[in-house]
């Protein structure tokens, strides 16, 4: 009788544990904002398989630079085309809890410089 209590005291204990860890897991599916920086960002999604196929597969895309600002470490991350960018949205969004912002490039231009003649 004593060791059928004890056998059923453990297994209690381990399903409360095991239903702590899904709990947790279930909720804590993102990295926090607060413990990141910039390289931190861009070297994880750089391990992603979604980026390493990129790499890989080398789609034609449009060669225009866009830039990403995020929110709560207020910088702003440049991306050389859409399609890279679209992909770290898409981390952004999937693996951390951090807010973003496409940033609209302007071209400025100098003004012109009369000549002396």
């Amino acid at each position: 009788m004593v060791l059928k209590v004890r056998v059923t005291t453990q297994l209690l204990k381990g399903l409360c544990r095991l239903a702590l860890i899904s709990v947790l897991v279930a909720t804590c599916p993102t990295i926090p904002a607060q413990s990141l920086t910039k390289s931190e960002i861009l070297t994880s999604f750089y391990e992603t398989p979604e980026y390493q196929s990129y790499l890989v597969r080398k789609p034609i895309t449009l060669q225009v630079i866009v830039s990403i600002e995020v929110i709560e470490l207020g910088e702003i991350i440049d991306f050389p085309n859409p399609y890279v960018a679209g992909l770290f949205k898409a981390y952004l969004e999937e693996h951390t809890s951090l807010s973003f912002k496409t940033v609209v490039n302007t071209i400025t231009m100098p003004p012109k410089i009369e000549r002396d003649e």
